[in-house]
């Protein structure tokens, strides 16, 4: 592959990330549009239902930095959401859960945003397209942006 190619093609991964994020927030702003909840919300109560957790746990599976997922709890709490009870492994942290209302209520939105899960599903069928290979394909690149934040945060020295 000549220089420029090479270029074309590293720039290009990066910026089609960037459409399809783009896209993709789209598409799940416009499924959750009767709910009234935004994308970014809907995700991290999501995660929440397979609780409790902690805060790093929050943090890590949504990928999140700390102090962003920390917000997130506050807003949700303030809003009379969130059970956070001391974690009996350190005594230090805390368990985070969803009320019960709450609970129910994500799994409300969860059956309207199927529908367009469902539908996004039919598309990719109809066009050959395997959903499973695809998240895997999605994942194996997450797995390498991460490791070259990691290469980038840490150098080897040597």
């Amino acid at each position: 592959m000549s220089p420029d190619n090479r270029e074309r093609v590293r720039i290009g991964l990066l910026f089609q990330i960037f459409r399809t994020n783009e896209m993709s927030g789209k598409l799940v702003t416009r499924a959750l549009e009767p709910t009234g909840l935004r994308g970014d919300d809907y995700a991290v109560y999501s995660y929440l239902l397979h609780g409790p957790m902690t805060l790093t746990d929050l943090a890590d599976g949504t990928g999140l930095p700390l102090t962003t997922a920390a917000g997130y709890v506050k807003r949700f709490e303030e809003k009379g959401h969130i059970v956070k009870v001391p974690n009996p492994a350190d005594g230090r942290s805390y368990l985070l859960s969803l009320t019960e209302a709450c609970r129910d209520w994500i799994l409300d939105v969860a059956r309207i945003f199927t529908k367009t899960i469902n539908h996004l599903d039919a598309v990719m069928e109809a066009e050959g397209v395997d959903a499973a290979e695809l998240v895997d394909q999605l994942q194996r690149v997450q797995d390498l942006i991460d490791r070259a934040l990691d290469d980038l945060d840490n150098p080897r020295r040597g």
